[in-house]
């Protein structure tokens, strides 16, 4: 096959979703105007995304028994792989779950449109994307129901540290799966290499006292910036503590038992 040719089929470098800030996160929850039926219905499934971890599928097809009001577990029958798998929610977005309950219509389903039918995952895609850039999101393209399970994924790791636990969380067989939806931890990753063993590593410098200095003015204002340099350009007088008073003189050469004894005492031997 010529070069040329191999090259136009090569796969260009898959684009990671976008990983919300807890600003970010923060402000597209804050769209969702919860008095009106459709808008609570939407928040909570977007919430269970941002909070569990779950697949737009595994999302649509909840049913009501699957969460425990009680202890707030929820079950999510035959995931990807036809696994099944147990979470558990907070219990603010258990009562969050618990208000749609007592409004939505009769149905199978967790999350139903008003006549009872299920949510198309078309739907909730392009909600998704429709609150990120409502929330004025940055790259608000790139915010779909797969980038909120990726963040979901990279918050836990950050909280918990336990690569083992999100991959539990989100239901892979492959650890090595897990590992690409928390890749956008490689900062921490930059930050903790650049400092492993960097006290052991010999021959270190310690800052001179110039250079500490010189840091301390970078981060003053200029004007009192100014003004220390200009005092520490000027000879340093150190400050000896001031001599003793000397004590007044004894004209009448009186023994000093005589004259510091108290006048009462004084009054006692006179008798």
């Amino acid at each position: 096959m010529p070069a040329a040719h191999a090259t136009s089929h090569q796969r260009s470098p898959r684009r990671q979703p976008k990983i919300l800030t807890p600003q970010e996160r923060d402000g597209l929850l804050a769209q969702f105007n919860r008095r009106y039926n459709a808008p609570l219905r939407n928040l909570c499934m977007v919430q269970l995304m941002l909070d569990a971890g779950l697949r737009t599928g595994e999302v649509l097809a909840l049913r009501p028994e699957h969460l425990d009001m009680m202890t707030c577990r929820l079950v999510v029958r035959e995931g990807k792989g036809a696994k099944d798998r147990t979470l558990w929610v907070s219990r603010d977005l258990r009562d969050l779950i618990g208000r749609w309950l007592q409004r939505r219509p009769e149905s199978e389903w967790l999350f139903c449109t008003r006549h009872g039918g299920p949510v198309q995952a078309r739907y909730l895609r392009e909600m998704v994307k429709r609150m990120a850039r409502r929330a004025g999101i940055a790259e608000w393209q790139r915010v779909s129901p797969h980038a909120l399970r990726h963040t979901f994924a990279s918050d836990l790791h950050r909280e918990t540290g336990n690569l083992r636990l999100v991959q539990l969380a989100l239901g892979h067989a492959d650890l090595r799966t897990t590992a690409i939806h928390v890749h956008l931890l490689d900062g921490e990753l930059e930050q903790a290499l650049k400092s492993f063993r960097q006290s052991e590593q010999p021959g270190q410098d310690t800052p001179t006292p110039q250079e500490i200095a010189h840091h301390l003015l970078d981060a003053l204002p200029e004007p009192i910036a100014q003004a220390l340099a200009r005092a520490a350009q000027v000879p340093r007088q150190r400050h000896l503590p001031s001599p003793p008073l000397p004590l007044p003189a004894n004209p009448t050469n009186t023994p000093r038992s005589h004259t510091c004894m108290r006048p009462e005492r004084e009054a006692h031997e006179g008798l």
